[in-house]
């Protein structure tokens, strides 16, 4: 009897699990000014705090500092030797991260610009998958050979991550931040 009524809870429980509201799964959207600018922001300074020894950065990336950023964002130009992009991931439509990358055509090359993903969506394949979005960007135009990022010496996580995903020290930037490049 006590068997049967343990797998009567157990069953219980299951059910009640599988009907609570799970997360959908991630969705990739293209920027939208009016939709997506604050969160980026917001996000921008939140990982610039995380940093804490280089304020004004929005992430890992030394290049683009907060203010900066913001005017990237606002005014995403394009010329016939640079376009720039941002890609925006989204669960259940708040946003878990986004990218923003360029594609230099004179240079043959992809440059990784920026890429946040919120704290609580870390580890969890997100950056992961804004990075192949970029790169499938870059495979998708044949003047695109290599894809590099510049990534703050010292962080070693964004230096793990892009490891991982095949990037290999290449060199300095101004002399202090590590260049990675990947071939593609």
């Amino acid at each position: 009897m006590n068997r049967l009524v343990f797998f009567f809870f157990l069953l219980n429980s299951i059910a009640i699990k599988s009907s609570e509201a799970l997360p959908s799964d991630p969705v990739f959207t293209s920027y939208n000014k009016a939709k997506h600018f604050t969160a980026l922001m917001d996000l921008c300074r939140q990982n610039s705090v995380a940093l804490g020894q280089h304020p004004g950065q929005p992430s890992a990336h030394s290049t683009i500092p907060c203010e900066e950023f913001k005017s990237k964002i606002e005014n995403l130009s394009n010329s016939k030797s640079v376009s720039k992009r941002i890609q925006v991931i989204e669960v259940d439509a708040e946003v878990q991260g986004f990218i923003l990358y360029g594609l230099f055509y004179n240079v043959e090359s992809g440059e990784i610009l920026d890429l946040c993903v919120i704290e609580d969506s870390r580890s969890q394949g997100i950056g992961s998958q804004l990075l192949n979005k970029a790169e499938q960007d870059y495979a998708s135009h044949s003047t695109i050979k290599k894809a590099f990022v510049v990534v703050v010496e010292g962080h070693e996580r964004a230096m793990n991550f892009y490891q991982k995903h095949g990037y290999r020290h290449q060199g300095k930037f101004l002399g202090k931040d590590l260049v990675l490049e990947k071939d593609l």
